[in-house]
């Protein structure tokens, strides 16, 4: 009875794990994917997974590269994720995934995550071009400084203590 509990208990913790999957370094730039056609799931080096761990809030940024026009669609930890946004018209910006992100030119996607473990796949759901690239990455959310903080709190109790200390002036109505 004791070793069905145990082997039970491993396939269920294997069983969430993939078996192939590509990991990607958080903070470490973008991690390039491919695709061949609208429907067809992303493919990260050569496996259709990737997995990172965050320590704390991050931001997961997706964007498409070379030729504008695809769409795509993650899913994040078995959970679908609202569609990339709408390509707009400009000039190709090639490889460059930073200047692809920024432009508006191309679909792109932002989603922010609690800390944790996370396994992200994806389809392409546009693809004029029947093939293309793009580009993902994970980078850990800006957490304010100590000092940061400290005058955030000081620069409200002075507005607070000067609302406070404004004199009211009481207004008179006379009748004739």
């Amino acid at each position: 009875m004791r070793n069905i509990l145990l082997a039970a208990t491993a396939a269920l913790l294997f069983s969430s794990v993939p078996a192939h999957a590509t990991v990607v370094i958080v903070g470490d730039g973008w991690t390039p994917f491919e695709f061949r056609a609208g429907g067809s799931p992303l493919k990260f080096s050569s496996e259709f997974v990737a997995t990172f761990s965050v320590p704390q809030k991050a931001v997961l940024k997706i964007t498409d590269l070379l030729n504008i026009g695809d769409i795509f669609q993650l899913e994040i930890n078995g959970v679908l994720q609202s569609p990339t946004s709408t390509p707009g018209t400009g000039p190709e910006l090639g490889t460059d995934a930073d200047a692809s992100f920024a432009s508006g030119y191309y679909s792109r996607g932002e989603y922010v995550l609690a800390a944790g473990n996370y396994t992200v796949t994806g389809i392409a759901l546009a693809a004029p071009f029947e093939a293309g690239s793009g580009g993902l990455r994970v980078d850990l959310a800006a957490v304010p400084e100590p000092a940061t903080w400290a005058f955030m709190i000081l620069g409200f109790g002075m507005v607070g203590g000067a609302m406070r200390s404004r004199q009211r002036t009481a207004v008179r109505v006379a009748y004739a």
